[in-house]
Parts: C-alpha cells; structure tokens; sequence
C-alpha cells in the first residue's frame, strides 16, 4: 500500500510537470506536495532498514552502522527478558550463525541485541525503530534531499541485502527500490560541512532538519550509477526484470564454474 501509494504520487507530479525526461524540482510543482507522501517513504524506509539489519550477510556493517544504539537495546525491561530467555536457548543457532557467517559470539549477541531494539513493541505500542528514522529527518546537523528516480523501459535492480548506501564526506545516502521501475534515494547531508560554503550563514537555522525532494524521470545516468551500487552492496546476488541491466555488464556463467 505505501509504495502504491508512492507510485501513484510520482505519476500526479510527473503529469502536473509535464516532463517526459529531466529533473523536476517536487517543493515547485502546483498541487503536488512531498508532505502527502512523506510518512510512506518512512515507512519504506524503515522497512527496508529492517531487511538489511535482519541479513546475517551484513551483521558486521549493521553493528557498525549502529554501535551508537547497542546501550540502549536493553534499556526496555520486556526486551531484556526476551533476550536473557534467548541467551538460555540452545546455542546451536549462534554456533551456526558464527560458522556460516564468520562472525564471533560477541558479535552474534550483539546482533541480536540490535534486531531485538528495533523489533521490539514497547508499552506505546510503538518500535523504538520509528523514533530513530523520524529524529534521522529532524535532525538539526543535517538536511535531507529526497531523491525519486523513475523510468518508463528501464529496470532497477533489487540487492539481496535489501538496501544499499553509499557515504559521501558531507553525510549518507540510502537508495531503496520502490519497484523495478522507481527508486528513491535519501542524501543526509551535514549542513556545517561544504554545503555551508555555497549559502549564507545566515540560512544556516532555515536548513537545519528540513527536507527538500526532486523528481528524475527517465534518467539513465542515474540508474547506471545505482544499479553499479547494488552490485557492489550484494551480499551474493540482484534480482533483474530484464536481460540487459543500465551500467552493469552481464557476463554468461560458463561451463564449470
């Protein structure tokens, strides 16, 4: 449904525009506001973070990315009990978890310490993930660009590790496949790094935490650099819907290999 919902948006902007090709600034289009669609990239978001926490390919990276969240993960008394009753199963799981994925003990526990976090409903009714994604876009050292990327004959690949992100050495940038014919890619920037050089100091306090969004149509430049990321971020395989893939070649598997 939010994707649909996404989906549907992108079409009204790309009518009210009436650009077949090019880049379309979504603040500046008539009747087509991002707000509408703001809660379903959100919750794409969330849900594709989730993918990418939960794949034991990535256990490494998503410690990494959020070590700053490892002390709170047992903050909650109800996670706490869930994770001691975890720790008193049978360890054949992390044995296997360990082995196949080369990762130690520790880092196993912590792992599920992590998923546990972001899984976990609390007395609110509420995951603590949610909290995390919404102070990610409020955020006051940083302003987000969202980025839709859509395409009429082209197709956009889907990772195995369910999102992909690139950094760059102002912030973050996120892509998620909405569908194999729209991306949307989210570019945290820090906005007391190089974006300050080119605005006044004092716009400083209109840009903290604010969100600004174009549309791409029929970009393939955009696609090839995307569809390289994917190939790079899989942890083993992407899935295509056609042959030919935008800026990444396709070599035939030969015999015995």
């Amino acid at each position: 449904m939010r994707a649909t919902n996404l989906l549907g948006w992108v079409g009204k902007a790309r009518s009210a525009s009436g650009i077949i090709s090019g880049k379309i600034e979504l603040n500046g289009i008539e009747g087509c506001n991002l707000s509408e669609v703001l809660d379903d990239i959100k919750f794409i978001y969330k849900y594709k973070i989730l993918v990418g926490i939960r794949n034991p390919f990535k256990i490494k990276d998503t410690l990494r990315d959020f070590a700053f969240a490892l002390n709170r993960s047992l903050a909650e008394a109800g996670a706490l009990e869930l994770y001691t009753a975890l720790e008193a199963k049978n360890k054949a799981e992390e044995t296997r978890i360990c082995s196949t994925y080369g990762v130690s003990p520790k880092e196993y526990r912590e792992w599920i310490r992590l998923l546990i976090l972001f899984l976990y409903v609390g007395e609110d009714k509420s995951a603590i993930l949610d909290g995390f994604i919404d102070e990610f876009f409020k955020a006051k050292e940083f302003t987000t660009n969202i980025l839709i990327c859509a395409f009429d004959g082209e197709y956009a690949l889907l990772p195995d590790t369910g999102v992909v992100k690139d950094e760059f050495s102002d912030g973050l940038a996120t892509y998620m496949n909405v569908s194999k014919h729209c991306i949307v890619a989210l570019k945290h920037t820090k906005i007391d790094g190089r974006f300050l050089d080119q605005i006044c100091e004092e716009n400083k306090h209109k840009l903290a935490g604010s969100v600004f969004g174009s549309l791409f149509v029929n970009d393939k430049k955009v696609l090839a650099g995307y569809n390289k990321i994917c190939v790079k971020a899989a942890a083993k395989q992407v899935f295509s819907g056609a042959p030919e893939i935008a800026g990444v070649e396709v070599i035939e598997k030969s015999a015995g290999f």
